[in-house]
């Protein structure tokens, strides 16, 4: 802008590029966030289920959630949890469950 200070050009450029910021911002994380792809893995935490394999402390475990067979670890350590035992599902970490003990009243 011919003519006008430079500190007050200054002044128009932070307050328009805030602003533009500001509108666009939304919109870019909208755009973004499209490349997510949901699972429903997310809906087997808190899920309970019973051990179809002992988990000692040198075997996984296996526990059935959903009719799908899932590889099971404890949240304890050195407790085993043997065939049988209920459990409920604190985690997804990859293709294992971490589970924990259900104490039953």
């Amino acid at each position: 802008m011919p003519g006008v200070a430079w500190w007050v050009q200054l002044i128009v450029f932070v307050v328009i590029s805030g602003a533009a910021f500001a509108f666009l911002r939304p919109i870019v994380k909208k755009l973004m966030k499209s490349n997510i792809v949901d699972t429903n893995i997310d809906e087997i935490v808190g899920k309970k289920g019973y051990m179809t394999e002992d988990y000692t402390d040198t075997t996984y475990g296996e526990v059935k959630i959903n009719g799908v067979l899932w590889t099971a670890v404890n949240t304890e350590e050195n407790k085993k949890l043997s065939r049988g035992t209920k459990v409920v599902v604190l985690a997804v970490e990859g293709n294992k469950l971490i589970v924990k003990e259900i104490k039953e009243n």
